[in-house]
């Protein structure tokens, strides 16, 4: 497993998580109103709990996760001004 702090914006950090399972990585970034998440987690289930959460897809690395778009939401996330099609970085600081 690998654990880095990330910086977003000025003064807010999240934490990044890696997790190889059997050769295929998971990434998990938690933040302070919700989190992101690579394919590995589903939507619906976040969207139940009423968490506010994005996904990015296609990603191997923390660093490719981090480079990425928003490719699905929650409306929980919606609500922080979040949209599909937006930067993780930026979506990441509205979840901060």
């Amino acid at each position: 497993m690998r654990a880095i702090n990330v910086k977003i914006g000025k003064d807010k950090f999240v934490r990044a998580y890696r997790v190889d399972i059997h050769g295929v990585p998971l990434i998990l970034v938690i933040a302070k109103k919700g989190f992101a998440g690579c394919g590995w987690f589903d939507t619906e289930v976040a969207e139940k709990f009423k968490i506010p959460f994005v996904k990015v897809k296609g990603v191997k690395t923390i660093e490719e996760f981090l480079s990425s778009k928003v490719s699905e939401l929650t409306e929980g996330a919606k609500s922080l001004g979040i949209k599909k099609g937006m930067r993780i970085k930026r979506a990441l600081e509205k979840l901060s």
